[in-house]
């Protein structure tokens, strides 16, 4: 929580008690890092995500281009690793069948989506 802090990520709410709390915007801000980091999204790119969807000082128009540039380049990411799913999956049925015939080649793997 303290990186989190120190980046500007999370800013808990003070209390009189000297507790911090925190609200559900700290728990959707914790929810993407934790799924965005293993996936290659940056810390700097989850606090301006973070800022576009909470408002923050970004204009309507910043806000709706930061998301939808993520989520640009997310359907890019799982266009590749639908690529390489499907790939995968064909060598396994490859070595499964007894390695008869032509080994897969990225050329002829058949992508969730298309059609059979």
């Amino acid at each position: 929580m303290r990186v989190y802090k120190a980046q500007g990520l999370i800013r808990p709410l003070e209390r009189a008690n000297g507790y911090r709390a925190y609200d559900q915007s700290h728990v959707e801000t914790l929810q993407a890092i934790k799924l965005g980091q293993p996936l290659g999204v940056t810390l700097k790119e989850i606090k301006y995500l973070t800022e576009a969807w909470n408002g923050g000082t970004l204009s309507s128009g910043k806000r709706r281009r930061a998301i939808s540039e993520k989520l640009r380049e997310c359907k890019e990411k799982r266009a590749q690793l639908d690529l390489m799913i499907g790939y995968l999956g064909d060598c396994l049925d490859w070595v499964d069948g007894g390695e008869i015939g032509d080994k897969p080649s990225f050329a002829h793997t058949k992508r969730d989506g298309d059609p059979e």
